[in-house]
């Protein structure tokens, strides 16, 4: 029952003592109240660190069978559990976030929808398994970030924003009018930004989404359907070469990655792909395509297929030789870092050298034995494989020779994750790979037929092209004019030429849309269908997070709230300081949007995207092994480091690892500086939500699994 206040003071015995009391009484209130709850800005915070730690979390777990074994729907549960059929939601599943996501984002999209079961439980989940359980290897292992740790933790930076407003619900700014009648946006007086954030509410809260395919049915010109989405596509063409520049220009494995793509860029027959798609009748030509890509000639083949042999290796296809004969080129360049070490008079001796090959390459368990071991001890992983050897190796060893063997044991683990590559992908049997390109070719037929009679596919694979080679021509390393300092001097590529870069071949992609909404009304139907549904995952209302009419926010809250209160007053202050950092980090990047916008003369080393200095935390948390005289070392105290053997920021090969990319660095770091240390949070929180987060994955797997059914599939 609510009582009045004065009620309540009357009742109260100290109160009706007197005034003398009145201290007494407030300390007694204090202590009794309950606490405040959060504030807008606090739980937004408290959203941020929990889906960036769980994200993360999730995506590190791949490493592990365990992972892929308990993903959930669409993959098999393992037998032990009762259900093998890929078809039952898994109660315990490891990746809720991330199975949440592929199932309201990913599996609706058409073609993908129709994808038969084993696609994802077998193929899919063979390939992850496989991978997993041959133990590639770690960054902690080779002292520098490593190529994989880099996008895996980019990738992880895109995806907890996607998560955080698919999980979380796109509220609606009922201020925003994205149009002002006759479908002009207002963009006089706007940031970018602003017209940015109206463009969004437009597409998840309005009618945008249909305006758009109407009027790109009509024409290839997007951005003359008004001011605003002149303004988005600007907006979005700055922040995706921001994701370019970092990843080509900035990250230390960015010229090597650049390297790989090149080296796949060359090994395509863009001819013979291009004089497939000219042929007039759709069925030949996507026979002949699949024939050109997928076929296998061997001996083996032509035996397995007749019946003679079984499971026998058939050799393999022409895309399996491009990713074979990328990973082998690269091995070869690991091959030369560990020859001129062998050969190398400072080197250390042929026992050192070898005991450090045979671990590289022993068991799984043995690798991991000693990795615990090194870290448990703050040593380095060098002088743990040679202590498990041989103490006496590691009693001997010099700095300089310890140097040396990192270097050679990173090489090796280099080249022997390359062999595991492609003996997956490209030498497996049953062959998952080739059979997964066959079921997505199967499902996605009827509107490959479409698109080809009515579209020029060669043109656009050109203009694919030209993009891709552009793309290497602008994110390859140039030499700077003039002379100083110890060796020519090297430029990298800036944001702005990255926007450049993007603003040339934006006609390409407009005229696609155009083409695909003019001449392909069923296919454009389809995928807007899709784009609509995306939409309303992204509502507050038809979040997946909100169940039972409860948003996850809500729902966050509430664990906050059942916390002690000590636990509460210490996350408090973390939260606040959490909060200045998003509004810090929102500013800067705010402000380098305008920049680039507004001065197209401009030199940006560091681009806009609060996801960067999100990227970056991970990187600089990563765990590194310690250096020679056992100093615990973590992934910001590598940060200009690659792995040897690898190009550096020149375009040449690198035998020492080093790569200078403190200009570039420069800014991201300083956003970095800023960012408070989450880990009381989620030591508090983390596995609550988790939990939450598998209520959520369950509730939401159950709910695409009847609907499959009830299609029919």
């Amino acid at each position: 029952m609510l009582t009045s206040n004065h009620d309540q003071n009357l009742s109260h015995p100290t109160l009706a003592a007197g005034p003398d009391s009145a201290a007494a009484v407030n300390v007694d209130t204090t202590l009794t109240m309950d606490p405040a709850p959060l504030t807008k800005s606090q739980l937004h915070a408290l959203f941020n660190i929990l889906t960036h730690a769980e994200t993360y979390s999730e995506i590190e777990a791949f490493k592990h069978p365990d992972a892929v074994h308990h993903y959930g729907y669409p993959f098999a549960p393992p037998p032990a559990g009762g259900s093998d059929d890929g078809k039952t939601p898994d109660a315990d599943v490891t990746s809720p976030l991330l199975q949440t996501l592929l199932v309201k984002l990913v599996l609706p999209i058409p073609g993908i929808r129709d994808l038969p079961p084993d696609f994802w439980n077998v193929r899919v989940q063979g390939i992850l398994a496989k991978l997993a359980e041959e133990d590639l290897s770690e960054s902690y292992d080779k002292g520098a970030i490593g190529t994989r740790k880099t996008l895996a933790t980019g990738a992880s930076a895109l995806i907890e924003m996607f998560a955080r407003g698919c999980l979380g619900g796109y509220p609606k700014d009922e201020a925003v009018n994205h149009m002002n009648g006759n479908g002009n946006g207002e963009k006089k007086g706007k940031s970018l930004e602003d017209s940015w954030e109206e463009f969004i509410q437009g597409l998840v809260h309005g009618e945008l989404i249909d305006e758009l395919q109407q009027w790109l049915t009509r024409t290839e010109d997007l951005e003359g359907y008004s001011e605003l989405v002149e303004a988005a596509a600007d907006y979005a063409i700055i922040n995706l070469a921001s994701l370019l520049h970092h990843v080509f220009a900035v990250t230390p494995e960015g010229q090597y990655v650049l390297k790989l793509f090149q080296n796949s860029h060359r090994l395509i027959p863009y001819g013979m792909i291009r004089q497939t798609l000219k042929l007039g009748n759709a069925a030949t030509m996507l026979n002949s395509l699949v024939k050109l890509l997928l076929t296998k000639l061997s001996l083996a083949s032509l035996s397995n297929w007749a019946g003679l042999t079984s499971k026998v290796d058939e050799g393999m296809n022409l895309l399996q030789r491009i990713i074979s004969g990328v990973m082998y080129w690269d091995s070869s360049e690991f091959k030369k870092t560990t020859d001129k070490i062998e050969k190398s008079k400072a080197a250390p001796s042929s026992k050192h050298l070898k005991a450090l090959k045979k671990h590289a390459q022993g068991s799984k368990e043995k690798r991991l034995q000693v990795r615990e071991y090194s870290i448990k001890n703050s040593r380095s992983i060098v002088m743990s494989i040679l202590d498990n050897t041989n103490p006496e190796l590691s009693a001997t060893l010099t700095e300089t020779q310890h140097h040396e063997c990192r270097q050679y044991y990173a090489a090796h683990l280099s080249m022997r994750d390359r062999d595991v590559i492609v003996n997956t992908l490209c030498k497996q049997t049953p062959d998952l790979l080739t059979q997964a390109i066959r079921d997505v070719v199967a499902v996605y037929e009827p509107m490959i037929r479409d698109v080809h009679n009515n579209i020029d596919l060669a043109q656009h694979l050109d203009a694919t092209k030209a993009f891709i080679e552009d793309l290497l021509a602008v994110s390859s390393s140039k030499k700077a004019s003039g002379e100083g300092g110890n060796g020519p001097t090297y430029m990298l590529p800036t944001v702005e030429e990255y926007v450049e870069l993007l603003h040339r071949h934006k006609g390409s992609v407009y005229r696609w849309l155009h083409h695909v909404c003019s001449k392909c009304p069923e296919v454009r139907d389809m995928v807007v269908e899709w784009a609509l549904g995306v939409a309303k995952a992204f509502q507050s209302e038809g979040s997946p997070g909100t169940r039972e009419g409860v948003p996850l926010r809500q729902r966050v809250e509430g664990l906050f709230a059942a916390l002690p209160k000590d636990q509460q007053d210490a996350i408090r202050p973390i939260l606040e300081q959490h909060s200045e950092y998003l509004d810090s980090v929102h500013n800067i990047s705010k402000s380098r949007v305008q920049t680039i916008f507004d001065n197209a003369e401009s030199s940006t080393c560091s681009g806009p995207g609060m996801y960067l200095s999100s990227w970056q935390s991970l990187l600089n948390e990563s765990l590194i092994s310690p250096d020679f005289k056992g100093n615990p070392r973590k992934g910001r105290d590598v940060i200009g480091r690659i792995t040897p053997g690898k190009p550096s920021s020149t375009g040449e090969t690198t035998w020492d690892g080093d790569v200078d990319i403190a200009e570039a660095m420069k800014e991201i770091e300083l956003e970095e500086t800023l960012r408070p240390d989450g880990k009381v949070v989620v030591d508090a929180l983390g596995s609550q939500f988790h939990d939450l987060l598998r209520e959520v994955a369950k509730g939401v797997a159950s709910d695409a699994c009847k609907e499959k059914a009830s299609n029919g599939h």
